[in-house]
Formats: structure tokens, C-alpha cells, sequence
């Protein structure tokens, strides 16, 4: 399927496409989520997935998830370097602060988290890199990781916009 609609395009059910090219238009998923089985192209300020997209995995390797929210594009990459089973991965972004409570000596950057989560797999090693833009940090940048209340920190690599939080081994 290759969008290309300015005005962009609203699924009113969960949706699965074998590939998908971005040209031009936002997917606006509401509720729902759209499941791109093989290749996802494209991917920019004017289109992207604002909503949940799905990536299925079969072997460990990198996918990209051009996703963003509020007009806002934020994509992120996730690369499993290890994988036991076939994993499905779920992707939101958000505009607003992530809940929990923080780790001392952290300040929150209030305006954006991304929700990553995995079906399927239940021991994985995986990389995930994240558009910052807009971020500027004023001492170390860190990537928090909300596990059910649980906040952690972890190092991150890369230079703004893209941070990448590397050797992680649970959603």
C-alpha cells in the first residue's frame, strides 16, 4: 500500500498490510493498530503513523517505526540482537510525560515518551533509538524505561536527535 494523501487517512480497525510506503499523509490509527508485516518506507514530518504501529519479527534484525503524535513526527528504530521466538513489537508515541516515579538525580523531559511493547519472545537482547528533536539536555542524557511503576535509567549513545539505548533486555 503506498499513502499518498495529503489529508491523511484514518483507520477504523486493526489493520495489517504486508508492506507500506509513506509518501505523503499521517495514518491516524485512533484506538486501533496497524500491523506492517514486510517492508515500511518513507516516513517523514508529513507522513507517519500517529497511533499504534505493530512490527512483526521472525529473527533478530532492525525495523524502523516511523511514528510521531500532536503533528509532532517521532520516529524510533528498534534492533533486536538477540531473539528466541517470533516477537510482534507495538509502538506509540506520545506528547505529554511518562508517569512513575523518577530516579534520583533525573529531570524529566516533560514533553514526550514513546510505549514499547512485545508479544511473543520471552528472552531478547535489543537496541532502540529515539528522535529527541527538541531535547536538549543539560548534563548526561539518559533514556527512562517505565516497567509497570518501575523507572530505570540507561546510558545512552548517539548525538541529539537520535539517542540510542543499547543491551536491553525487557519491555
Amino acid at each position: 500500500m503506498n499513502v499518498n494523501n495529503g489529508s491523511g487517512i484514518t483507520i477504523l480497525n486493526n489493520l495489517a498490510l504486508n508492506n507500506l510506503t509513506l509518501s505523503t499523509g499521517i495514518i491516524t490509527t485512533g484506538s486501533n493498530t496497524l500491523t506492517v508485516n514486510g517492508t515500511l518506507t518513507g516516513g517523514d514530518a508529513l507522513s507517519y503513523v500517529n497511533g499504534k504501529l505493530a512490527r512483526p519479527y521472525s529473527v533478530a534484525g532492525s525495523k524502523n517505526f516511523p511514528i510521531g503524535k500532536g503533528g509532532n513526527y517521532r520516529p524510533a528504530t528498534l534492533n533486536y540482537t538477540a531473539l528466541d521466538l517470533a516477537s510482534v513489537v507495538t509502538m506509540e508515541q506520545t506528547e505529554s510525560a511518562m508517569s512513575g516515579t523518577i530516579p534520583a538525580n533525573t529531570t524529566l523531559y516533560n514533553a514526550r515518551y514513546w510505549s514499547i511493547n512485545q508479544t511473543g519472545a520471552t528472552a531478547f537482547t535489543y537496541d532502540v533509538t529515539l528522535d529527541a528533536t527538541g531535547f536538549t539536555p543539560t548534563g548526561t542524557a539518559v533514556i527512562l524505561k517505565n516497567t509497570g511503576g518501575t523507572v530505570t535509567s540507561h546510558t545512552v549513545s548517539g548525538t541529539a536527535p537520535n539517542y540510542i539505548a543499547t543491551g536491553l533486555t525487557s519491555m
